[in-house]
């Protein structure tokens, strides 16, 4: 089988990802960004940010992203910078298009207190409801 390289860029959320293979992910820059910086609120929120495109993008996607540790990731990013309202607002979007129509994720999402983050956030932030 021949090895085919894909790059796949949005400029507009600063996401890059490259494929050796077709859904063999090599390199996944929101999770490297969000990993290098976690002190850092812009780089979790722009992070969740380049995650919640990836994982609307396709079934596959949301599958890696979970098995690269992305889940996990974000909630530490939610528990970090409980009062960043941005970046709570980006994490649960970027949670909502991963467990979109994927049970193991949205088992993986609860298993891992995604649920109670996810509402302190809610009740932390009313005032950025939308």
């Amino acid at each position: 089988m021949r090895s085919t390289s894909i790059i796949l860029v949005d400029c507009l959320f600063g996401v890059l990802l490259v494929a050796t293979q077709v859904g063999a992910l090599q390199a996944w820059r929101p999770l490297q960004e969000m990993r290098q910086h976690m002190s850092n609120a812009r780089e979790q929120e722009q992070g969740c940010r380049g995650l919640t495109t990836l994982a609307g993008a396709n079934a596959q996607h949301r599958i890696k992203i979970k098995e690269a540790g992305g889940i996990d990731d974000i909630l530490d990013a939610m528990r970090q910078h409980r009062s960043h309202a941005g970046v709570q607002e980006q994490c649960c979007t970027a949670l909502r298009n991963l467990a979109l129509k994927n049970n193991d994720n949205k088992i993986n999402i609860t298993e891992a207190g995604g649920i109670a983050i996810i509402q302190e956030a809610m009740r932390q932030h009313l005032s950025n409801a939308r």
